[in-house]
């Protein structure tokens, strides 16, 4: 009995020895295929990876397989050229790649959509757009292009005869279709014969980017005003709490008129803010990027009121709701700073000479903001008037671009300059703001009316 156990006991250890050392070395190979193109990558032998793209298919990770060598070989598709490898598979120099699976292995297949145009001589050579290959072209070449729109005048300079065949599919096998060029075609002293060809007026593009962009905090909102665009038809404006903002990452504000403001904002977040430009042919890249905190924007108490400077009548002489502007007279500037952040300011300017008569009013509204003795007057209405009695091509009425100034300002009682004269009657000194450091003809004062 003793025996007996002692044999079975060797037996199952000798048996668990012997199918160890059967087991056969494994290695894993995967394949990903990248690039604009598409195309396939099998192995040899076979079924070890069988993997296309687009769509992804196939095998494209093989499970556990022999360390025998694998060669994959990269087909691309009929519109596509194979680019070359990448990964383990990176020193491989044309579309066939010997492998040892020593251990895993992945490796990268790249794919790259044909060039829409070739030269079809011998070895074709592609081109990416029509003027680069007749630039190429001599007497005799066949140009080829696919059934696509190629944007852009071309100048045919070579001489001799070129044959322009369009239409191709993405093979460049049948030419089914037409190629379409969307602008002129001039040529100078070859002939050119075009076959399944369409010339067409250029496309429309879309506008450029608003420049000047300037955002101007309120209580609860910002401001932004730019220049505005030819040819725009509206405005998106793209606002995030991050600066860096694009149209991917901002909060979309679509269809707004020309310069507006961002409201329902909280006070003391920064704000980030870029606009684009739209009109039917597509939208500009983003503008250069502005930022704005919210604040409230109540002026320095003793500004609140009006201020004049010689004797124009009024300040409020101008409806910009149904554009009539109301009788004034006199003549110099009044501005009023309300208690809510914002003023309205008018000018009026007359003048007569040789029996000629003309008269400039100016109207504008916004916001104030105040730091320091940093006055800030953002405008988000200005309007112009000019009538003029000799000649009529001076006369004007509509808006003017917007416009933000700073100066300096103080609050000063200015002696007036009277005192001591036997007839004047007026007060010693007026309670005078001056404004500074922003008006071109240089100081400016404004006494309390």
């Amino acid at each position: 009995m003793h025996t007996s156990i002692k044999v079975q006991t060797l037996c199952a250890v000798l048996v668990s020895m012997l199918f160890v050392a059967a087991a056969p070395a494994s290695a894993t190979i995967a394949v990903t295929i990248n690039g604009s193109g598409g195309g396939s990558v099998n192995s040899d032998p076979s079924g070890v990876i069988s993997c296309t793209y687009p769509p992804l298919a196939g095998t494209c990770a093989s499970p556990q397989t022999s360390t025998s060598p694998v060669t994959l070989t990269a087909t691309p598709s009929g519109d596509s050229l194979f680019s070359g490898w990448g990964g383990s598979c990176a020193a491989c120099p044309d579309n066939s790649c010997l492998i040892t699976l020593e251990s895993d292995k992945s490796c990268s297949a790249t794919f790259t959509t044909l060039p829409p145009i070739r030269i079809a001589a011998g070895t074709p050579v592609y081109y990416g757009n029509l003027q680069e290959a007749f630039d190429a072209a001599s007497n005799g070449t066949t140009i080829e292009a696919r059934a696509v729109s190629f944007p852009g005048d071309v100048t045919v300079k070579a001489s001799g005869r070129i044959r322009f065949e369009g239409g191709y599919d993405g093979s460049f096998a049948n030419q089914s279709g037409y190629s379409m060029l969307q602008g002129s075609l001039m040529i100078r002293s070859s002939s050119v014969i075009a076959d399944h060809l369409i010339i067409s007026a250029k496309p429309a593009l879309p506008p450029t980017a608003p420049v000047q962009l300037a955002a101007i905090p309120g209580d609860g909102q910002v401001t932004l005003l730019w220049d505005q665009v030819p040819g725009a038809t509206s405005y998106n404006v793209y606002v995030s709490d991050a600066p860096g903002v694009t149209k991917t990452t901002g909060y979309l504000l679509a269809d707004v008129p020309y310069q507006c403001s961002v409201t329902l904002l909280d006070n003391g977040v920064p704000y980030y803010f870029v606009v684009t430009a739209v009109n039917s042919s597509g939208e500009s890249v983003e503008s250069s990027e502005v930022s704005g905190t919210p604040h409230a924007t109540q002026p320095a108490p003793g500004l609140i009121g009006v201020w004049g400077e010689l004797s124009v009548s009024g300040t409020d002489f101008y409806n910009s709701s149904t554009g009539e502007w109301a009788p004034v007279s006199g003549g110099g500037t009044r501005i009023e700073f309300k208690p809510d952040g914002t003023y309205t300011q008018g000018t009026l300017i007359q003048s007569s000479m040789y029996n000629c008569s003309s008269k400039y009013w100016f109207w504008s509204a916004g916001h104030v903001s105040i730091n320091g003795t940093v006055m800030t007057l953002s405008q988000t209405e200005f309007y112009k008037k000019v009538t003029d009695s000799c000649n009529s091509s001076y006369n004007y009425d509509g808006p003017l671009p917007l416009q933000i100034r700073s100066y300096t300002w103080s609050i000063e009682e200015v002696p007036s300059p009277y005192v001591g004269e036997s007839w004047y009657t007026g007060p010693a000194a007026y309670t005078t703001l001056i404004l500074d450091g922003g008006v071109t003809w240089g100081r400016s004062s404004y006494r309390r009316n």
